[in-house]
């Protein structure tokens, strides 16, 4: 009788484990919440990968909040890859070592920060930040050395500790943002002395008495274009003289 109890328990247990995890289109999830997923790893061939915000399993609807530890370590397959908004925690060593990873679209909108850049040992070369992302955690492209822009978008508010510290080639930030985002420690930290860092025109005086100027003493106008349609004129302003 005690066999056969332990091999029920052991039965169901297995079943239970079987159903934590959950493959599609060659990317494995596990099954972290009556309704999440985390990406647990990813065994495919596509270079271009777009993670999706959700997946339906067994009827049920999971939306994809995690990236795990080490899913996608030493990956030497993609060159690209797109993290959805609904991602609010990217494990250590997440894309470790992906040797071949030089795009990545980044769409989370309130992640949380990292322990360290996942992104460690990439070539990354061009990151995308999405239109609608709220903050750049900490430690985001740390020692990103193949970086050599980046493009703050108008909808970040902070900048986490060491964010963009150690990116050996960073010489160009645009921030779209008129108020100037909040920046954590060391988040500008070891780049390039010559680095330069263009804003908009209304924004320019308020970066240059924020903390932004202790970390760049080149900071200047964007490029502004209007394009009022209610006069329907499009003009631009190559040079700005401020008096």
């Amino acid at each position: 009788m005690k066999k056969i109890v332990l091999l029920f328990c052991t039965l169901i247990c297995t079943n239970v484990l079987m159903a934590q995890f959950v493959s599609r289109d060659e990317v494995t999830y596990q099954i972290i919440g009556p309704n999440s997923v985390k990406v647990y790893s990813y065994d495919g061939t596509d270079s271009v990968l777009i993670i999706p915000s959700h997946i339906t399993y067994n009827g049920t609807n999971y939306t994809v909040t995690e990236i795990g530890y080490y899913a996608f370590n030493s990956n030497d397959v993609l060159i690209s890859v797109d993290i959805p908004n609904s991602v609010t925690s990217i494990e250590e060593g997440a894309f470790y070592h992906c040797d071949n990873l030089r795009t990545l679209y980044f769409n989370a909108i309130n992640c949380n920060d990292f322990n360290f850049t996942p992104f460690y040992y990439c070539p990354i070369s061009t990151i995308h930040i999405g239109d609608s992302v709220q903050r750049i955690p900490a430690y985001f492209s740390y020692g990103l050395n193949g970086l050599t822009t980046v493009t703050i978008p108008n909808s970040i508010d902070s900048i986490g500790n060491y964010a963009f510290n150690n990116c050996s080639n960073l010489r160009n930030i645009i921030s779209l943002a008129n108020i100037p985002p909040s920046l954590g420690s060391y988040c500008f930290s070891n780049i390039p002395n010559d680095a330069t860092v263009e804003v908009p025109c209304s924004g320019l005086q308020s970066y240059m008495s924020s903390s932004w100027s202790n970390y760049f003493s080149n900071i200047e106008i964007l490029l502004c274009t209007y394009h009022p349609s209610s006069i329907g004129f499009f003009k631009i302003f190559s040079e700005i003289l401020i008096t």
